[in-house]
């Protein structure tokens, strides 16, 4: 890996690329097998992140690894999948993860799957949104990232393409002026899509159609 390294590394990074990635070896077969697999993906890696990128990935990995050495290599692989999909949240998906492995760092794993499996086929401008509401929720909301995920793909499903924009906005309504009421909003509500019908009879113009997304709640009547 090192040649290939080196083709993507400016000479003046290359010492403190070695320092840091040895700095995870701790003398343990798995910190050794970890730190291998960093040399090896590094190449691969730096095709999508810039090299202050790289250095913050670094210091999540090292952090992780402090916890697990399988969850960081797992992550490693999680993460080379994840920025070659044309994500662009890198730098808030590093931060992210860097905060949930501080206090929750068994919420990564599924963090990711659910980033790389969900997150990443939304649009650009969908995926940013998701990021600032979790910045904002996490730590005040007593939900976990992972779950604020799923919620959010499991709402926006519930209604079409076009509508997404707006499910969302509604959600970042609450999440940004009541942010530990977001769990109780999941829990109890569901978004549906209301049409109403609004009659025009001046100069014969056709029949216009309202459409208002409202969260509403979950009934047993018909």
């Amino acid at each position: 890996s090192s040649p290939q390294t080196m083709v993507r590394l400016r000479p003046r990074y290359i010492d403190d690329w070695v320092t840091r990635v040895t700095k995870i070896h701790k003398g343990t077969w798995k910190s050794t097998n970890l730190t291998c697999k960093l040399f090896e993906s590094t190449p691969i890696i730096l095709e999508t992140l810039s090299f202050d990128q790289y250095c913050k990935f670094l210091d999540f990995i090292e952090l992780l690894s402090n916890r697990s050495y399988d969850f960081a290599s797992e992550i490693i692989e999680s993460s080379i999948n994840i920025y070659q999909m044309n994500f662009l949240e890198i730098d808030d998906l590093i931060h992210l993860s860097i905060l949930i492995t501080e206090k929750e760092w068994r919420d990564i794993k599924p963090t990711y799957e659910i980033t790389q499996d969900q997150i990443t086929k939304l649009p650009n401008a969908n995926i940013k949104m998701i990021f600032d509401m979790s910045r904002r929720l996490y730590g005040t909301s007593g939900i976990k990232i992972s779950e604020f995920f799923k919620l959010i793909v499991k709402s926006i499903n519930l209604v079409n393409k076009d509508d997404r924009d707006q499910v969302l906005q509604m959600i970042q309504q609450i999440v940004n002026n009541v942010p530990y009421a977001t769990p109780l909003m999941f829990n109890s509500y569901l978004v549906t899509k209301i049409t109403l019908k609004i009659m025009f009879k001046i100069e014969n113009r056709p029949t216009a159609k309202l459409e208002i997304l409202v969260f509403c709640k979950p009934t047993k009547r018909p």
